[in-house]
């Protein structure tokens, strides 16, 4: 029996009491993807292995005292979950934070159910995010962690009534250009965080009105006019969102030009190896998407290849960080082989560090990268993490 199914009898029913009955079971996940009951939507068995191993590791921190690194790990699988459409696993993932993003994370539950239309358990989940709040009543200093929640809260509330917030291609055309100019002040005069939020949701909304060219051009205008007043990285994240949908509404030439203006941005930065190899790959991964694969490969080889020359001055925690991206670009290239070595060697490069806290963090990373990216875990890989998991301990 291959590792994947024997891992997936031990999260599912525990030790088998015959042979004869680990088999069975075992052609039985093999045979059957597991089903979602909220979204119809299925994972294969390498998927739900992947997320709970994850998650499994993310849960072997202590809770004393390192019950924020493993809430943070733990809210990476729950955010996994979701963007594999799977609100029954998020959902069991988030009620085992012990901290306040358990709240967070069950009032995001309900806003999914709410967006999918499944209303029931929707009050459930909104009453036990409350309860999170109420645990934190009275603590000055985790005020604004409740807040959060209680702000998550509201929009399901609304989304409830029927009043949520309009998106850009709801609006008039009179509202439009009022929902801009408040835009327009926000990006002139708002604090950094206002500042990204709103250059976040305009990009997230160039999208949704890509087929009205004049509500794209203002928005994507709005966005370039904005460059220079946040660090480079922000508005390299906000233009690989511009590129992104416009590859999916099959516009390559304007996904090539904003790329082009990206790459600008990128090129007048002075990177760390380690910043440098992620940007790279996701600028080749679009590049790719938009159809200059012969240059999106070579740019992505050459990202490797300064990897390799000057690994030793990544210091280790950061080293699966840069590798990540890079496996996550050729699995956008369909070269899974080349993405499952770089997998591999993020989780080995991530086992160089002596303590278990960073080892834990680059694992989680990578399995629920390669489940969001549907890449099936080798035999070999499930023994090497399955060894890893047994041996997290002291020094955290």
């Amino acid at each position: 029996m291959c590792p994947l199914h024997l891992a997936l009898l031990v999260f599912a029913v525990g030790t088998p009491n015959s042979v004869a009955a680990l088999v069975s079971q075992a052609d039985v996940i093999a045979a059957e993807p597991v089903k979602d009951p909220w979204s119809g939507e299925s994972l294969s068995a390498g998927q739900v292995w992947l997320l709970e191993s994850a998650y499994a590791a993310a849960s072997a921190f202590p809770l004393d005292p390192h019950i924020k690194n493993r809430s943070r790990a733990q809210e990476a699988v729950v955010v996994g979950a979701f963007e594999l459409d799977q609100p029954a696993l998020a959902r069991r993932f988030a009620q085992g934070i012990a901290n306040w993003r358990r709240g967070a994370a069950l009032a995001d539950v309900a806003h999914y159910a709410v967006l999918k239309d499944l209303q029931v358990g929707v009050q459930e989940f909104m009453d036990e995010a409350l309860q999170v709040v109420s645990e934190h009543e009275g603590q000055r200093d985790q005020a604004w962690r409740k807040e959060r929640i209680l702000g998550k809260l509201n929009q399901v509330q609304a989304l409830l009534k029927g009043n949520g917030t309009k998106g850009f291609a709801e609006l008039t055309d009179g509202e439009f250009e009022s929902e801009l100019a408040i835009m327009d002040q926000v990006l002139h005069n708002g604090t950094f965080e206002q500042v990204r939020a709103a250059l976040n949701g305009l990009a997230l909304s160039y999208g949704s009105v890509f087929d009205v060219p004049e509500r794209r051009d203002a928005i994507e205008a709005k966005i370039m006019e904005s460059t220079g007043r946040m660090p480079r990285l922000v508005h390299l994240q906000v233009g690989f969102t511009l590129v992104d949908q416009c590859i999916e509404h099959s516009d390559f030439e304007r996904a090539l030009r904003l790329l082009g203006s990206t790459r600008e941005i990128y090129s007048g930065g002075d990177w760390l190896l380690a910043d440098k190899v992620p940007l790279v790959a996701r600028m080749a991964s679009l590049r790719f998407r938009a159809g200059e694969k012969a240059a999106a490969l070579s740019e992505a080889k050459g990202a490797w290849l300064a990897f390799e020359a000057e690994r030793d001055n990544v210091v280790n925690i950061e080293r699966a960080d840069a590798l990540i991206p890079l496996a996550e670009a050729y699995v956008d290239f369909g070269k899974l082989d080349r993405a499952h070595e770089l997998y591999s060697l993020a989780i080995e490069e991530g086992m160089e560090n002596p303590n278990s806290r960073p080892r834990t963090d680059d694992l989680v990373a990578a399995l629920v990268s390669m489940a969001v990216r549907g890449v099936e875990p080798s035999d070999a890989l499930i023994t090497r993490v399955n060894e890893i998991r047994a041996g997290l301990g002291e020094p955290w």
